[in-house]
């Protein structure tokens, strides 16, 4: 998905304006529930690295129909909309239709290595110790 990757930063969207609610919502928003519940089941199983898989797969779904818009329809699109206050436009038209079969493929395609990802992880982790230690040195 390089292509939408360029596009993504060209309109300076970033992953923090849509992942963190995929994530905290497990897709909810997003996908319709009968594919959100076989989501969850596989989530319950094999943990975040399917959550991560899904993210993934969900933007190869959508990559398409992402790279012709602009910033305000990819964010609502991602985020599902605002269903409360739209009308049903194209928009909402875009946001949950996503066949499960296509989706499910692109999650099995889908390689993370365990190992490496979790090695980041760690990293991750130790590195925001260090900085929670070494601030305590210096205040």
């Amino acid at each position: 998905m390089p292509d939408l990757a360029k596009h993504f930063a060209t309109l300076e969207i970033t992953p923090d304006l849509f992942l963190i609610d995929w994530m905290l919502t497990l897709f909810s928003q997003v996908v319709e529930m009968d594919i959100v519940s076989r989501i969850w089941d596989n989530f319950l199983l094999d943990g975040e690295i399917f959550a991560l898989r899904t993210a993934l797969a969900l933007l190869k779904c959508r990559e398409s129909q992402l790279m012709n818009q602009s910033y305000y329809t990819i964010i609502k699109v991602l985020r599902g909309g605002n269903q409360r206050n739209e009308a049903m436009t194209e928009i909402q038209s875009m946001v949950k239709k996503i066949s499960e079969e296509r989706l499910f493929k692109y999650i099995e395609s889908t390689e993370i290595d365990k190992d490496e990802y979790y090695s980041d992880l760690k990293m991750q982790k130790w590195s925001y110790q260090k900085s929670k230690i070494l601030g305590g040195v210096f205040k």
